[in-house]
Parts: structure tokens; sequence; C-alpha cells
């Protein structure tokens, strides 16, 4: 029975095309390594949501799975409690929001207004690196990348660098997020002129190869040391 290659994250950790007619990024990691690919992403969301979804997972896991795990938009919020009547949790928060009489978009209104929008980033992020904590500590093939940081978006914070930082995915010419990444490289974008930053699939297999050299990168250094 095959290993598999566990992907957790938002859309920029799946493919937008539908149907599918290329290869994703992911595709090109389980192929060089020979793993099932087990898709386990929920566009649309933050990592409040995808947490549950990573630790449901951890008894199907084994020992040569290979996980990679996506920190998303942090400003998507998420609700257990109110998201199966208000699906739009989990987009992004309006500044803004009337309170009318219905109930329903009340207990709406109030949700939003209950939460500042950097609160949010800081829980989403919190809740990433507590993640990552447990990775380290008992998964032996793990790697993780990020949309942006907290609480500069651009700057990967020097804890979280001295910490995960072996384990992280980076782009081309130091680019450590996939917001600067595609911003700063339009052809890769879906439709980069209304703001559409999933992968074409030139874009994915360029992931594929970046992310895929620094696994096989870290993989042999971790031998090289095992062995002396």
């Amino acid at each position: 029975m095959k290993n598999k290659l566990w992907i957790y994250g938002c859309s920029y950790s799946n493919d937008a095309y539908f149907p599918r007619y290329d290869k994703g990024w992911f595709d090109y990691i389980a192929d060089e390594f020979d793993l099932e690919y087990m898709d386990r992403t929920q566009p649309g969301y933050g990592w409040s949501y995808h947490r549950d979804i990573l630790y449901g997972d951890i008894p199907h896991w084994s020992d040569d799975d290979i996980i990679i795990i996506e920190s998303s938009h942090l400003v998507r919020m998420y609700s257990p409690y109110l998201q199966t009547r208000f699906c739009q949790f989990k987009y992004f928060p309006e500044y803004n929001c009337p309170v009318e009489d219905n109930d329903e978009k009340y207990l709406e209104n109030l949700l939003y207004i209950s939460k500042d929008i950097d609160e949010i980033r800081k829980e989403n992020w919190s809740q990433f690196t507590q993640s990552l904590q447990f990775l380290k500590k008992y998964v032996k093939r793990w790697y993780w990348w990020s949309f942006e940081f907290y609480p500069d978006r651009v700057e990967m914070p020097k804890f979280i660098e001295q910490t995960f930082g072996d384990r992280f995915l980076s782009f081309e010419n130091g680019i450590k997020t996939f917001d600067i990444w595609m911003r700063e490289n339009p052809k890769y974008c879906f439709d980069e002129s209304v703001g559409d930053l999933h992968q074409t699939y030139e874009c994915h297999k360029k992931q594929g190869e970046l992310f895929l050299n620094q696994i096989k990168e870290y993989e042999k250094r971790k031998t090289t040391n095992y062995n002396l």
C-alpha cells in the first residue's frame, strides 16, 4: 500500500480549474515520491477551520506519509457554532454591518462586530503556529508554506523562522509569502486584473518544482546527518 501526501489549506493548495486537465503543484511531489495524493483542502476557509480537519486525520497518518499545510488568508473567520446557519462566515468579515430586526441577520452582524480584523488574523496565526508545534514534535515528514504572516504580512517572525524555518517552503528570489510571489508574477495568476491569485497550470508546475526541490534537499540533509 502506498504512503500518502496529505495536503491542508485553502484553494491555493488545490486546483482552481474544473474539470482539471493538468497537474497541480502537489501532483509533482506525489509523483516524485510515489505517494497517494490526499486532498484535504477546503476552499474559502482559514486555518481555524483547516486545523480541525488536520487533527481529525491524525489517526490515519503513517510514519512515511508527507504532510503539507498552508496558512491561507488570516482574516478568514470561522465559527463552529454558527457556520451551518451563516455560510458566509467563511469569507472576509465586514467592517460596517447595520443591525436589523431579523434575528438571523442580527446574529450574523453581531459576530462580525464582535471580532476586530486584527484579532481574527492573530487568532488564525496562533492556531496555525500551534499546529506547526504539533507537527514538529510528532511528525517525521512535514512542511509548511504561507499566504501571509503575522503581525507583519511579509516578514516571517524571528521565533517562527528559528523554530520552524527548516521545514518552510519558500518561493523564487527569496520571496516567502504566496501573496507577494503571485503579485510580483502576474503571469502566474488565474486573473490578476480582478485580484484572483489562483495559479495557472504554468504556475502549478513552477510551484511544484520549487517545493519539490526544497523537500528533496531537506530530506537529503537529514539522511546525511543521520548517517554521520
